[in-house]
């Protein structure tokens, strides 16, 4: 927001966002679109003050133009399979046209947000994977573009949109749909051709951050959904549950299993460890772009069968004081070690 804020050239920021959001449309994200556009939405008021004719908007009311985004913003909600937002747009629309008894354009918006409740229900939506990408040494540019191939100098002007490079950083992406952790890497290192992809998780270390090279370190990682009571209550079904899982996601974890000591070759699980990785973004995942940096690590090493004991326990406690049916994801997945 450094042009709204900073420099308050409230013009400048809205063309930005409008270019961002036409970039979004091409290349098919209209998600990150609708969360673009909402920026320009939430700069506005439902009230009669008229506004000048402005990029493609003619001469209207401050409400008209308002009204005209929000519909925009629920199509690009829509076709990026995020219904659940769409319909809190849906809510607030409707409030406005009862205020004003306009029941003709209300029974319409009640409509709208009915067929969004049913292709929740009807329509298959696909759970994106998240990919963490540590981008290491001093030969990147100074400005990624990574995700979207734009003009530099776009990068400049809109910093604030796009993953603003200083060396040695990492971020998370969530990937396109059908795109598994081989093609997402493929495609980093096409972007990157004189890339070196590391082949291990390990934090890297002070070498390889002063190195007159480029250094990707990219593996998968796991979103923590905010609302877990959702997810673990049982009769909900799982076409509702699936959203919760990989939107509003602030933070992410990785595993990573190691020998602490002496491997012990009667029972190797008496030295078997796992750290525990938390990655904490600067704004959640889906947004205005499918990347955001990582703001702060948090790291965890414990046995593997005291890390299953905590876990079991606090599954087992949070289900039985919310009446919930005891589901313990974590636990089975660490048991596979």
């Amino acid at each position: 927001n450094f042009y709204k804020t900073e420099l308050n050239k409230e013009e400048m920021y809205i063309r930005y966002i409008h270019k961002l959001y036409d970039l979004h449309l091409k290349a098919q994200n209209f998600t990150e679109a609708a969360y673009t556009l909402l920026l320009y939405d939430e700069l506005l008021e439902w009230s009669d003050r008229p506004l000048r004719e402005f990029l493609n908007y003619p001469m209207q009311t401050e409400w008209q133009r308002k009204e005209y985004l929000h519909l925009t913003i629920i199509q690009n909600f829509d076709r990026g399979k995020c219904w659940e937002n769409g319909i809190i747009l849906c809510r607030k629309i409707a409030e406005q046209y009862e205020s004003y008894y306009d029941y003709r354009n209300l029974s319409k918006m009640r409509m709208m947000e009915a067929s969004l409740y049913d292709k929740i229900m009807d329509q298959q939506r696909l759970e994106p994977e998240f990919f963490r990408v540590g981008f290491y040494g001093k030969k990147f540019p100074f400005f990624l573009r990574i995700y979207l191939m734009i003009p530099i100098h776009f990068c400049i002007m809109c910093s604030w949109f796009f993953p603003y490079f200083s060396q040695n950083k990492e971020f998370v992406c969530r990937g396109h749909d059908y795109e598994r952790l081989e093609a997402f890497q493929q495609r980093m290192l096409n972007e990157f051709p004189h890339a070196i992809a590391m082949q291990h998780a390990n934090q890297p270390d002070e070498t390889i951050f002063q190195a007159e090279a480029q250094y990707l370190q990219i593996y998968a990682v796991t979103p923590i959904p905010e609302n877990q009571e959702v997810l673990q209550r049982d009769g909900i079904p799982d076409n509702i549950k699936s959203f919760y899982k990989v939107n509003h996601i602030w933070r992410f974890r990785y595993d990573r299993p190691f020998h602490k000591g002496t491997k012990d070759k009667e029972n190797e699980f008496k030295s078997l460890w796992v750290e525990r990785t938390t990655l904490i973004l600067v704004q959640s995942l889906p947004g205005i772009s499918r990347w955001f940096e990582v703001e702060k690590r948090e790291v965890v090493s414990m046995r593997l069968i005291a890390m299953c004991i905590v876990l079991l326990y606090f599954c087992i406690h949070s289900s039985l004081e919310n009446n919930l049916k005891i589901n313990c994801p974590d636990v089975i997945y660490l048991c596979k070690f």
